[in-house]
This record gives C-alpha cells, sequence and structure tokens, in this order.
C-alpha cells in the first residue's frame, strides 16, 4: 500500500513538472521580445521532460524486472 501510493505521488510530480514546462514554453510566447521562447525556459522544460520519463520509464522497468525474477 505504501509502495503503491509513493509510484502513484512520482506519477502525479512528474505530471504536473510536464505541465508547468508546456505552461512555461506557452507563455514565453507572450513575454518580451513576443514570440521567442528563451533558452532556460526551455531548459526548463527539457529538465522537466528528463525527469517525467525517468519517473514513468526507470520506475516502471525496475518494477519489472524484481516482478520478473520473484516469479522464477
Amino acid at each position: 500500500m505504501v509502495q503503491r501510493r509513493r509510484v502513484e505521488a512520482k506519477t502525479a510530480i512528474a505530471v504536473m513538472l510536464v505541465i508547468s514546462g508546456v505552461v512555461m514554453c506557452y507563455l514565453s510566447f507572450y513575454t518580451a521580445p513576443m514570440g521567442e521562447i528563451s533558452g532556460s525556459v526551455l531548459g526548463y522544460f527539457g529538465e522537466c521532460l528528463v525527469w517525467a520519463g525517468s519517473v514513468f520509464g526507470i520506475v516502471e522497468y525496475v518494477n519489472f524486472k524484481i516482478e520478473k525474477q520473484w516469479k522464477k
């Protein structure tokens, strides 16, 4: 039960990070200079995607391998 809540919390944080990255990219179109996305915003968005991908991918991969070991 505790493990499930931990995974749900990590997933929720990853989803919020991706949403915040998308929102920052969208909002950066409306700041000076108009229509241009700053490199720092793109860097932040990239970090959000990497972190979210690691949560979704690595956690699921490790869980799959652990379950596979226990079934042997």
